[in-house]
């Protein structure tokens, strides 16, 4: 090869080199010091870093840097490495002139002459602070995760991509009843007997476990994917809640519903058949007695009352009856409703009529109405409303003094913007409602304290029913009441819905 060949090769390869320097020069830290560690070289990037100029830098040993970090011991293994001709590397955290922290990766190695003689040290570093404060800032974050986790009624667990349990709370250990070293890196499906179907990576799911005495447990679950730096999904993390004691309950009370469902048909086909028949065909039994005692004039006054008690008699079961088969009928439930338009005064009318024997059979009562002479349609089930409005006046019949019985059935229209509001008062001067029970006796069967202990027979459902109708109208039942003063009910009512 010719000469100028060969000195064009090796100015170009300097020239390579050269490039290659100055490019690692502007990219890394570099500084070059003697065997005895005083910087004899640094780069512009270290004086940056450093915040020291280079003259400051100059003959100064490394401890000019010296964070108080590492300890004696890391840095007397970094020199005996040094000293045996062998490269280091490692993470250090210096301290620059303005009292900042900054930390380097490090690769340090002895530089040595043509004739092997080492002369001193060569160190590049790259800044790594935002790494470090990155991974800082993680491992707190992860911490306190990590110690919610382990503080927190919930289980929590982490398994990889194969399975194999990573991490797990303790909440999860006493659920299960294993010890942390017999869970991590076992195979989570095969040690608790989990379907893997069950699962996936992002989804709100229910399955259940097998815990270390076989016994099976519900688990509610929330779990999302566990994704590494690169975003690729390395594995799954589960929050977990046992709910094992409550889908137990939901399981008994759907077997009280339905066992409730079948007594309550038991008892409907009761009142229907062995109740309510055999008790018309007394009532029509006791028509024809009476009818033959009048045709043989045979009807004395204590034939004729005992006739009359048994009526009476036979007419409260009638309305008990009635009552608790629509009771049964609609419980949990608003009835149905087959509204149409009627005139309201009409309607309130027909019921009073039909209240009249109703009202005959309670002596010394004083019943008035106060009505206004209005013309408006309702869009109501009449019949349904009827029996609302029939149910309230009862009571109010029932529970009224004796001797100076008074009840008041009032309407009025209430205006709300450009909808209409009736509203129908049943007042009565009777023995008043305490206020304690107010909030249950429109329960089934509730009945107020001193209810019970009136000789008036009554059972707890007319109440109900007149809420249930009322309400699936969309109104409502207010009441006010004083002891031994009476009570006041009021069905509060749109004309229409």
């Amino acid at each position: 090869m010719k000469q100028s060949t060969l000195g064009l090769m090796a100015e170009r390869g300097l020239e390579s080199i050269q490039a290659q320097a100055k490019l690692i020069g502007d990219f890394d830290i570099i500084a070059e010091t003697d065997l005895n560690g005083r910087m004899t070289y640094v780069n512009d990037r270290l004086c940056e870093i450093s915040k020291y100029s280079r003259e400051e830098l100059i003959g100064q040993d490394h401890r000019i840097l010296n964070s108080g970090f590492h300890s004696k011991e890391f840095f007397r293994e970094l020199w005996k490495s040094l000293a045996a001709g062998k490269t280091w590397s490692g993470d250090i955290r210096n301290r620059a002139k303005d009292g900042s922290i900054y930390w380097v990766q490090s690769l340090i190695t002895a530089v040595h002459r043509s004739d092997g003689k080492m002369t001193g040290y060569l160190a590049v570093r790259r800044d790594i602070t935002h790494q470090r404060r990155t991974e800082r800032a993680l491992r707190v974050a992860e911490e306190r995760i990590s110690q919610f986790l382990e503080n927190t009624k919930m289980m929590a667990i982490g398994l990889n991509n194969s399975g194999h349990i990573m991490y797990c709370n303790s909440r999860l250990l006493e659920v299960t009843g294993y010890a942390r070293k017999d869970l991590l890196g076992k195979n989570w499906f095969k040690l608790l007997h989990v379907d893997p179907s069950s699962c996936s990576h992002n989804a709100t799911q229910e399955y259940s476990i097998k815990t270390k005495s076989g016994e099976t447990k519900t688990i509610h679950w929330v779990t999302g994917p566990y994704r590494n730096q690169n975003n690729e999904i390395i594995g799954k993390t589960s929050i977990g809640e046992d709910v094992t004691e409550q889908r137990a309950r939901e399981t008994e009370l759907e077997r009280l519903r339905n066992e409730s469902d079948k007594h309550k048909n038991q008892v409907m086909a009761f009142v229907s058949h062995e109740l309510r028949s055999p008790m018309m065909s007394i009532r029509a039994c006791l028509d024809m007695l009476r009818m033959h005692l009048e045709e043989s004039n045979q009807l004395d006054e204590t034939a004729a009352s005992r006739i009359i008690k048994i009526n009476d008699q036979i007419r409260r079961m009638d309305f008990l009856s009635r009552d608790l088969l629509n009771s049964l009928v609609h419980e949990g439930q608003r009835p149905q409703i087959l509204r149409k338009r009627i005139d309201l005064i009409k309607f309130i009318e027909s019921v009073c009529e039909n209240l009249q024997p109703q009202i005959q059979s309670y002596p010394n009562i004083e019943f008035r109405t106060d009505f206004p002479s209005i013309k408006e349609e309702v869009y109501w089930d009449a019949s349904r409303m009827e029996q609302a409005i029939v149910n309230l006046m009862i009571n109010a019949f029932k529970y009224s003094k004796p001797n100076s019985a008074k009840v008041v059935m009032s309407l009025r229209l209430d205006s709300d913007g450009p909808f209409h509001n009736v509203v129908i008062a049943i007042r009565d001067n009777g023995i008043g409602i305490p206020q304690e029970n107010l909030g249950r006796i429109f329960e089934l069967f509730g009945r107020g304290d001193n209810a019970l202990d009136s000789n008036s027979i009554g059972y707890g459902l007319g109440l109900k029913i007149a809420k249930d109708i009322v309400e699936s109208h969309q109104g409502r039942i207010e009441v006010s009441s004083k002891l031994r003063e009476g009570s006041e009910f009021k069905l509060i009512l749109p004309t229409s819905f």
